[in-house]
């Protein structure tokens, strides 16, 4: 068991640490659909109560700003080689 769990903590390790070409592609789509989801989270938050209040603002704003960052984190990634 101490084997198999060594080896499973070195694949993990390697494949972010060194990454192929496809983890990378990988690693971009999924940086994309969480982006995507940050900027659904972003409009849905903006329309979620008639009264603004700083809380709905500093979401919203934490929510565009995740967006954001995580577009341009899978843009990179998704450069390729």
């Amino acid at each position: 068991m101490g084997q198999k769990l060594t080896k499973l903590k070195e694949e993990v390790r390697s494949a972010f640490s060194t990454p192929a070409l496809k983890q990378k592609e990988a690693y971009g789509r999924f940086c994309h659909t969480l982006a995507s989801a940050s900027i659904v989270g972003f409009v849905t938050v903006i329309h979620l109560d008639n009264k603004p209040s700083w809380f709905i603002v500093e979401r919203a704003i934490a929510l565009f700003c995740c967006g954001v960052a995580m577009f341009i984190v899978g843009s990179i990634l998704s450069q390729g080689e």
